[in-house]
């Protein structure tokens, strides 16, 4: 054998023989399901502190199929203090008895306090962002109070927390008083983009979390400028034509009824000619059924449906105009997504008025909105009514 060929081979084989030397047996790996962010007690406004908690996985006290339960809790949480996320990471790793591992993060829990704090979001998510071993789904939520304290809750149908909360977030899509869950990739992008936003808020209650509302962050400095309530979010979402479904509760003579949303489509327009006026218009048209309604007229009479769905459009008409208040006047900030249609559509005039959107001038604040809604009701469930007429 040419001994050329012989060393080739050898070579090979070392190779091969070597093995994974950076491998960790998955015994080792400290699996992080759930991170929550709260400002630390030692926290300055010059020098940022922060808390971070991990909610690792304990895998003896997850139960089996056959068993009820494992032997104790199925999560352990553990919280560091520090001046950035990289380096309560590396603290972490040495309190623990297993290696970090972050590939399973499933949510990321933001306190407000946390994100009233002007470049602190951005800089804490600056470093998610970067981790190779972080997925850009992981949702990410800004909390009522302290964050950690959502990763202590114990459900009863789940043994671990984070992935209830998860769990929660993947059940709400035909709410309209929730918004789509945020991802890291998508915080990547308003970063990125430099635009406002807005990120889904979670609420404990007892045993259980409250998905609802929303924090407005300013796209300049990414602060929080405020929340928006459930029939705001509601508003936003019909603005914005984000969801597959939906009911709207109105009245009609009096008496209470629900309007399912069964289709939905939006319509913005954006006049920029002159950017000392610029008018905006929103036309949002819905079909759907009547779901739920109380009293005994028929809902075949035609003049009776007329006035449901003129109402019900009042109605949707009301909570968009809600939110388009709140951000317009109240925080002054484009949260609409309107200025991305302004620098699709008018980009000449976009870079002309960027600097002065929704912060400097703030031109935003100042624009003509009109909003328009439409609703159709194509079809009155099993029975046009739930009971006979009254006698006089």
């Amino acid at each position: 054998m040419n001994k050329y060929v012989f060393i080739l081979i050898c070579s090979s084989l070392v190779i091969l023989l070597t093995g994974c030397w950076d491998e960790i047996d998955i015994e080792e790996r400290g699996f992080i399901v759930g991170s929550a962010i709260d400002l630390a007690e030692n926290h300055e406004a010059d020098k940022p502190q922060v808390t971070v908690t991990n909610q690792f996985v304990v895998p003896s006290g997850l139960g089996s199929p056959a068993e009820a339960g494992g032997g104790g809790k199925a999560f352990e949480n553990l919280s560091v203090s520090g001046g950035s996320i990289f380096e309560i990471f590396r603290e972490m790793g040495t309190l623990n008895n297993t290696v970090p591992f972050r590939e399973h993060l499933k949510i990321i829990i933001v306190s407000e306090e946390v994100a009233r704090e002007p470049d602190l979001f951005s800089s804490l998510m600056d470093t998610y962002v970067r981790d190779h071993e972080m997925r850009r789904e992981v949702r990410v939520l800004i909390s009522q109070g302290d964050a950690r304290e959502i990763l202590e809750i114990e459900p009863e149908n789940e043994e671990l927390p984070a992935m209830y909360i998860n769990d929660v977030i993947e059940n709400r899509d035909r709410n309209l008083e929730t918004l789509t869950p945020v991802r890291i990739g998508d915080i990547h992008e308003f970063l990125l983009d430099g635009s406002s936003y807005v990120i889904p808020r979670i609420t404990p209650r007892g045993n259980k979390v409250e998905y609802q509302g929303a924090g407005v962050f300013y796209g300049h400095d990414n602060s929080i400028a405020g929340v928006l309530n459930d029939d705001e979010a509601t508003g936003l979402n019909l603005i914005n034509g984000n969801k597959k479904g939906g009911t709207i509760n109105f009245e009609v003579e009096g008496r209470p009824m629900t309007f399912e949303i069964e289709n939905m489509k939006k319509n913005i327009k954006i006049d920029a000619k002159d950017v000392e006026n610029i008018n905006i218009s929103i036309t949002v048209d819905a079909e759907g059924v009547i779901s739920e309604m109380f009293g005994d007229r028929s809902l075949l009479q035609p003049e009776y449906m007329s006035e449901i769905e003129g109402n019900a459009s009042k109605k949707m008409e009301e909570l968009m105009n809600g939110v388009l208040e709140k951000g317009q006047n109240e925080l002054g900030v484009d949260f609409f997504d309107f200025h991305n249609i302004l620098k699709q559509n008018h980009y000449k005039k976009w870079e002309q008025i960027k600097d002065n959107w929704d912060h400097g001038d703030n031109i935003f604040a100042q624009s003509n909105i009109d909003v328009s809604a439409n609703i159709t009701v194509r079809s009155t469930g099993a029975s046009d009514r739930t009971k006979s007429q009254g006698r006089e």
